[in-house]
């Protein structure tokens, strides 16, 4: 059967000379990289594609950052050319570096430089996209990140409006309508003026200094006042005429158009006035006193408004009587009250227009007038009854503070606080418990909060400024009220006192620290007692055996208790805090007191051996193991094993000669070859060994070692002894028969 070798994927070029050169090739690779001849950066901006309009300039926050590079003694970095590539025919690129404008960059390994790389678009530059490539280079390095660059049209926009839609104007005078032309683009346009009219009606466009216009041109957010003057035909009949006057610009990709109303009439001898053609509201009714003058005929006249938005209601009265008519004898006048409703949601200025009738129907008068709406009166009043306060420390502090709602709205409330950290703020209404965040309140209406303000255990005797600020749904209201508190001694105390602040143990031991708690104040106090330990840690008060966590101690009584805490059995070595805490039930006092405890090592080895008694021969080696244990609660460090021959003659090896750390309860296992001389005498020999580190050692421990002699020398001394009686014999028969 054949076996199947995978090897990595260089490995399975088929060509030799490949497999030999790939591997030179990366060698060379990383001996560049670690040498400093290959230097290792990128580019990051945060986003890639911006839009600009013709004319604007796009800005780019480019963080260039550098890996590896050596290339000066002292100095490890690069140095980058910045340039761009795809950069179109009549754009501009400049890079600036603090406000700076460069051309290259020092960048050092392990730093990132942030850039902003500025592309200035020509007016003339077509829409469209463009891609556009930030280029870095360095000694052996380029660094390029894309960019998109998005070149959106100018927007255009013609505005035309008339503060006069609708005008009565008798016969045979000229209709003038106020128009005003706004350019709201970003581009100068050169408008056309025109006008759609009925049939023999005569219009002209006029500036401010009377110049007649055809056309004109319009900076981008510029304006124009104009004024256009109809003259209708001579024998124009009374009616409603319509006119349509249109801005277009030149090109007629925009415009704007305006819709007027001429109504004409013949003179009945009727005069329409007001004082206030030009009402202000907050989203109330509107009151116009209009006053009717009948320099003709007696008669009865008709009265009406037209152009009263959808929603919006109008009636006459005279007096408290709503009226729709009345007679008005020749040379008479009266004056009656126009009253108009706006709709809910109505903001802006509207035109109306009040008619008048006779008896025939023909309009005789016509009064233009104007409503502007704007948002109802708002308003939020905060009115403390005392802004600040003292209060002992480890008490709480209350404000009693009224909110009013003074505008003409319905609001929904929030309610915040800023206070000192580890300050708790409640706010609650008057006579309620519950805390609350948001409130009601109705126009006029008022409410009475409760602020109470708790400082932390820890507060330090001193001033402090908190405030809590009122704001609207929308966040478009609000109202702000600072307040302070002045944290002063307490007339009593509970004193918390201690023999040991800091104790030393070895690591598993339990610390101990003997307190005791005195009441100082002139009441009985309960007391809660709790504790801020590391995490893993345990705590608990002892009173004898029997653990607590509160305790009633009577007016100028002391307890004697023992504070015992227990570290994790895995607790490092190092300094640690324990922060015990005291706090009456009232809150009026609390007292924290540091604990402090230094946890130092706590260190054993055990040695075992595979076996106490071992055999050899002389000159022979014979192997054994030993099992080290940390039998300690802390590491170990730089372990190794001593081992003492019977002589400095025998040879003796450890393996491994040593371990760097050996973590509590983890055992290692070393082996030790000996070696007795070659000319070692048969018997017993005791070998000693030990275990030590750089903080403790074990006991001593001896292995027995048996050498017999080698089976050589046997044969060796049976050799001899065979010799030997061989000379005898010899000897004896020679000398024998004399």
């Amino acid at each position: 059967m054949k076996k199947c070798v995978v090897y990595p994927n260089w490995q399975a070029v088929r060509s030799p000379n490949l497999r030999l050169i790939l591997p030179i090739a990366l060698i060379a690779l990383s001996f560049a990289s670690m040498t400093g001849l290959v230097s290792s950066g990128s580019a990051w901006t945060r986003s890639n594609f911006q839009v600009v309009k013709p004319g604007g300039t796009a800005s780019f926050d480019i963080q260039l950052s550098l890996y590896s590079g050596t290339y000066q003694d002292g100095w490890s970095g690069d140095t980058y050319k910045l340039s761009t590539t795809g950069l179109p025919e009549g754009w501009t690129a400049r890079f600036l570096y603090s406000g700076t404008e460069v051309k290259s960059l020092n960048i050092k390994v392990g730093e990132s430089v942030t850039i902003k790389m500025e592309i200035t678009v020509p007016q003339s530059t077509d829409t469209g996209d463009y891609s556009i490539t930030f280029k870095a280079t360095g000694t052996n390095d380029v660094i390029t990140l894309p960019l998109n660059v998005e070149v959106s049209p100018l927007q255009r926009k013609l505005d035309l409006a008339s503060t006069t839609l609708h005008i009565y104007n008798e016969i045979g005078q000229n209709v003038r309508f106020p128009l005003t032309l706004s350019n709201n683009g970003e581009i100068t346009e050169t408008i056309n003026l025109s006008i759609s009219a009925p049939e023999g009606w005569n219009a002209q466009f006029l500036t401010s200094d009377g110049k007649t216009v055809l056309s004109l041109i319009l900076a981008p957010a510029s304006s124009r006042s104009l004024e256009l003057v109809l003259t209708p035909p001579k024998d124009v009949n009374p009616s409603d005429y319509s006119f349509v006057v249109k801005a277009t610009s030149q090109d007629g990709s925009v415009s704007a158009s305006a819709t007027l109303i001429a109504t004409l009439g013949k003179s009945a001898g009727i005069a329409l006035t007001t004082a206030l053609p030009h009402q202000l509201s907050h989203g109330k009714s509107l009151s116009y006193p209009i006053t009717l003058k009948n320099s003709g005929v007696n008669g009865t006249f008709t009265l009406s408004v037209s152009g009263l938005p959808e929603g919006w209601s109008s009636c006459f009265k005279s007096g408290t009587s709503e009226i729709l008519s009345l007679f008005l004898d020749s040379g008479a006048s009266v004056t009656v009250n126009l009253e108009v409703t706006p709709s809910e949601n109505s903001i802006g200025t509207y035109q109306i227009v009040v008619r008048v009738f006779d008896e025939s129907g023909l309009q005789v008068a016509s009064l233009p007038l104007l409503a502007t709406i704007s948002a109802p009166d708002r308003g939020l009043a905060m009115t403390p009854s005392y802004t600040g306060l003292s209060v002992e420390s480890g008490s709480s502090a209350t404000f009693t503070i009224t909110l009013a709602n003074t505008g003409e709205t319905d609001e929904l409330v929030s309610l915040k606080t800023a206070a000192p950290e580890g300050w708790t703020v409640k706010i609650s209404a008057q006579d309620q418990s519950a805390s609350i965040s948001n409130i009601c309140l109705q126009s006029g209406q008022k409410s009475t909060l409760t602020l109470k303000v708790t400082p932390p255990d820890n507060a330090v005797l001193g001033t402090y400024n908190l405030t809590i600020t009122a704001a609207s749904s929308d966040g478009l209201l609000f109202s702000s009220l600072p307040l302070t508190i002045s944290l002063v001694e307490p007339s009593g105390t509970i004193s918390v006192l201690t023999t040991f602040k800091e104790v030393t143990v070895q690591a598993g031991a339990v610390l101990k620290y003997p307190i005791t708690i005195k009441n100082q104040w002139n009441t009985d106090e309960l007391l809660y007692l709790s504790a801020d330990v590391p995490q893993n840690w345990a705590v608990a008060f002892m009173s004898g055996d029997t653990s607590i966590s509160s305790l009633l101690l009577a007016s100028g009584q002391s307890i004697d208790l023992v504070v015992k805490v227990t570290p994790p059995s895995t607790v490092a070595i190092g300094n640690y805090t324990t922060t015990i805490k005291v706090r009456s039930d009232d809150g009026k006092f609390s007292y924290a007191l540091d604990l402090k405890s230094k946890i130092v090592g706590s260190y054993g080895l055990q040695l075992t051996p595979s076996t106490y008694n071992t055999a050899t021969t002389t000159g022979s080696s014979t192997s054994i193991t030993v099992r080290v244990t940390n039998t300690g609660l802390s590491p170990l460090s730089s372990l190794k094993l001593s081992v003492s021959p019977p002589s400095e003659y025998w040879e003796v090896t450890t393996t491994p000669s040593q371990i760097s750390s050996l973590a509590p309860g983890e055992s290692v296992t070393f082996s030790i070859t000996i070696k007795s001389p070659a000319d070692s005498v048969a018997g017993d020999y005791m070998i000693t060994m030990r275990a030590y580190s750089d903080q403790t050692s074990s006991d001593q421990v001896q292995v027995r070692v048996t050498l017999s002699a080698s089976a050589s020398w046997t044969i060796y001394g049976v050799l001899v002894a065979v010799a030997t009686i061989v000379v005898l014999v010899a000897i004896f028969k020679k000398f024998g028969r004399r």
